[in-house]
């Protein structure tokens, strides 16, 4: 029997991800969510805002056949992205949302047997500074107000005959949209700003440069997919990442390398600061290179990246958990970075040098 999976938060890059791994397979994929994600053969849009418990409610007949859920939609304060992942509105918002969902789809669809929400390295404490390396998914929850711990209460306590997974994924690389998280879309952007008015690549974060962990969303997609089908599974926690470590000093020549410019020396600034200001000239390279979308503020996010830039710690997870069970699925990192800088190059997002 063809299996029907829910994805909440089909259009970000965790979902964009997870979508492209399953295309051309026998399974049913209902994207929900307010926008539509790219043509799928096999995947239909439910059109639906998730913030709207009436909204939810009145998909019920169209999950009866929902046999798995996968959760990676966010709810985050536009303009105040990392801020406001810490105030208690925000964890209100996005357990309510899950909450909704699962409300919903538990008496429509009577197939459903796993429940996969996404997470991150936001668990170790990463936006505090230091955590112990590598961080591991039995260490305790550091201190922090966090959205993650009541989405995961509310699995570990809802009586039900379903399993859950939790994945806690490292930075994720990919291309998407209005995406708060897309930290190389941001740095895409800020390239070709710099490459139109014949400036050098200069690191615009700290002079410091930690290890972090990146995962290619595609790899996060075939990790996801293993979670789904692997026997016996449910209700674990697993780190995921590509399998090797990086910096920026490592990266920056690569990027430049894919955008044909010299690295420059660094030059710290908040890019959160200065960046907006340039939309008329992010405006003017949409139109002379034909690029698909003119709005800056919809490919970048330039808290999150002034956050990944300025680090002064490293940040590494360990994965033996997911390869002592049975995934081995890894990426090299530097191909990650160059193969998603092509793919927004052929979709339009960024000029072709």
């Amino acid at each position: 029997m063809t299996r029907t999976i829910a994805v909440a938060g089909a259009t970000g890059i965790v979902g964009r991800g997870f979508l492209e791994h399953l295309a051309g397979r026998d399974v049913r994929l209902l994207a929900l969510g307010r926008r539509a994600p790219a043509a799928q053969a096999n995947v239909t849009h439910l059109p639906v805002d998730l913030t709207r418990p009436d909204q939810v409610a009145a998909l019920a007949e169209r999950l009866t056949d929902v046999d798995q859920l996968v959760y990676a939609a966010v709810s985050d304060d536009a303009g105040n992205v990392v801020s406001g992942w810490s105030t208690d509105a925000h964890v209100d918002r996005n357990r309510a949302m899950l909450a909704d969902l699962l409300d919903v789809l538990e008496p429509a669809a009577p197939r459903l047997r796993d429940v996969l929400v996404l997470q991150g390295t936001k668990a170790y404490g990463t936006t505090r500074g230091r955590f112990r390396l590598p961080a591991r998914e039995s260490d305790p929850r550091p201190p922090v107000t966090n959205f993650y711990w009541a989405q995961e209460d509310l699995l570990r306590t809802r009586k039900a005959a379903w399993s859950w997974t939790i994945l806690r994924p490292t930075a994720v690389v990919g291309v998407a949209e209005k995406c708060a998280i897309n930290i190389l879309g941001s740095v895409a952007v800020y390239a070709t700003l710099l490459k139109e008015t014949g400036s050098a690549l200069h690191f615009p974060g700290t002079h410091d440069h930690p290890v972090w962990q990146l995962v290619d969303n595609h790899l996060l997609g075939e990790a996801i997919d293993w979670c789904l089908t692997r026997p016996p599974h449910g209700n674990e926690i697993f780190n995921v990442s590509n399998g090797d470590a990086t910096n920026w000093e490592s990266l920056w020549p690569v990027i430049a390398a894919h955008f044909k410019m010299p690295v420059g020396p660094p030059r710290p600034v908040r890019l959160t600061d200065v960046m907006p200001a340039r939309q008329p000239l992010w405006a003017e390279i949409a139109q002379k290179h034909g690029l698909a979308n003119p709005v800056m503020a919809d490919l970048v996010s330039w808290e999150v990246l002034d956050g990944h830039t300025r680090r002064d710690h490293n940040a590494y997870v360990g994965t033996l958990k997911i390869r002592g069970h049975g995934f081995n699925g890894f990426r090299d990192s530097i191909d990650t970075v160059t193969d998603k800088l092509r793919l927004m190059t052929a979709g339009g997002l960024i000029p072709r040098y």
